[in-house]
């Protein structure tokens, strides 16, 4: 389930995931809408996700589902 704002630059309300531990590292993505994004994979040891938004526009939200796997090198 996916359901926030949209805007087509995604201002007001986002999900945006970093491949990283803080917002200033390298931003992969960054979603708004109702389409559901793709499952992605992360080869690192951490993401950071942060979700705004405004109080203007109210929609159900999102549901996030994360599987982690340890690999062995």
């Amino acid at each position: 389930m996916f359901d926030i704002e949209f805007e087509k630059e995604c201002k007001y309300d986002s999900l945006k995931i970093y491949e990283g531990s803080i917002s200033q590292d390298k931003m992969v993505n960054q979603h708004c809408g109702k389409d559901i994004p793709a499952n992605q994979t992360f080869s690192g040891p951490q993401i950071y996700l942060v979700f705004t938004s405004d109080r203007f526009v109210q929609r159900n939200g999102f549901k996030l589902t994360a599987d982690i796997v340890q690999t062995t090198s």
